[in-house]
């Protein structure tokens, strides 16, 4: 990937982490899945029991406590013997938040693995994201990719999402723009925010697909809109450059302001460098410092450099 490439990349929203952990926690308490059932009516009985045992194993999960995390875990395990995906999904999560057994990452992708083949969507989507990450040590980009795409096709909306910035990145599959275009597109028509606002930088840079401003700043305004800082970000910086509207620093102003307060650190900077200059609001060298520190305190390199050429005030 030549110098350019890897500038545009940089631009881009790569979440992946945070996303998982946020998923797997939230799944570890949903309600059972129902599955269609077209066997016999002895095999219907049995998935029922199955089914069963994974509701009362959930209700003592959410229950709390060691007798009724351990009996969780027994019924979890029955019904995992008789290919349940839910039970073996939750025991997945079990073993990767440690609930009642030492926590590891190896034996949750172990248990993910199974229920994904059994075509459970977050499982695959933990799995994808396991390897993706190198949890077990094992980081696998082409088999993360293999497992985001089998969740996408059941239309989980961050499968898709990754999907797209794999594809954007070249990471684990050959990189190509226009797919990554079509994934983001299929998340961002559910509303994701990260996925409008990949969308719209490749809109504003013409990548994978002709070039168009307007509905760059349309994603961008959905997503800021419901307080996605990056965006806010974003949408500000093209507004004080005047890049494709005429410049309004006001705009630009309220939007650093909003992202800063919602702890982003290159708007903070920004902030600085609007009160700073006074651009759309009123010069204020109280506010200037202030903002400077802010983001200087988590780690930006032009503020800190900013704050030790003007003395450390």
């Amino acid at each position: 990937m030549d110098v350019e490439s890897k500038s545009k990349l940089a631009r881009f929203v790569f979440s992946f982490l945070l996303i998982a952990t946020t998923a797997c926690a939230s799944s570890a308490i949903s309600e059972v899945i129902s599955k269609n059932s077209n066997g016999s009516e002895l095999r219907q009985k049995l998935e029922a029991a199955s089914d069963a045992k994974v509701a009362r194993g959930l209700t003592l999960l959410k229950m709390g406590g060691g007798n009724n995390l351990s009996m969780a875990y027994r019924l979890f395990e029955e019904a995992a013997k008789e290919s349940n995906p839910d039970a073996e999904f939750n025991l997945g999560i079990i073993h990767m938040t440690g609930q009642g057994v030492p926590k590891s990452d190896k034996t949750a992708a172990e248990y993910f693995l199974r229920a994904a083949k059994n075509g459970h969507v977050i499982a695959q989507f933990n799995l994808a994201q396991i390897l993706l990450d190198g949890a077990t040590g094992m980081r696998n980009y082409t088999e993360a990719a293999k497992w985001f795409s089998e969740a996408a096709q059941n239309g989980h909306t961050i499968s898709e999402y990754n999907l797209g910035v794999m594809y954007l990145g070249g990471r684990g599959v050959i990189q190509d723009y226009s797919t990554a275009a079509s994934y983001f597109r299929r998340a961002a028509g559910k509303g994701y925010p990260p996925a409008q606002h990949n969308l719209a930088l490749m809109y504003m840079d013409g990548d994978g697909m002709p070039r168009d401003p307007v509905n760059a700043i349309k994603l961008l305004s959905l997503a800021a809109s419901v307080g996605y800082p990056n965006s806010m970000f974003a949408l500000g910086k093209i507004y004080m450059d005047g890049k494709s509207v005429p410049v309004d620093y006001k705009k630009a102003a309220k939007l650093f302001l909003e992202g800063a307060q919602k702890g982003h650190v290159p708007s903070q900077s920004m902030l600085a460098v609007i009160y700073g200059k006074g651009l759309g609001v009123e010069k204020d060298m109280e506010r200037m410092m202030y903002w400077l520190r802010q983001a200087a305190a988590s780690g930006d390199l032009n503020a800190i450099n900013t704050l030790r050429v003007m003395g450390g005030r």
